[in-house]
């Protein structure tokens, strides 16, 4: 699965839709590159773009907290 099937497949819960407004058709044509001013979606995009890298558990856990402290 790609980074940007991945992160389309979060996007297309029922739970996110209602939550978040999130159609199925616009969470089927997101790319992990597009940005957003939610922060649940920004922490898909670090956790799926840091795990692809490679990243520790740790640094990816330090880049979430950063995240979500602004």
């Amino acid at each position: 699965m790609t980074a940007d099937e991945l992160i389309r497949e979060f996007l297309s819960d029922d739970l996110f839709e209602e939550k978040h407004g999130i159609s199925k058709d616009a969470a089927a044509q997101w790319r992990l590159n597009q940005n957003s001013d939610n922060k649940l979606i920004a922490t898909f995009r670090v956790a799926i773009s840091k795990k692809k890298n490679d990243d520790s558990e740790e640094t990816i856990v330090r880049n979430i907290n950063q995240l979500l402290s602004k």
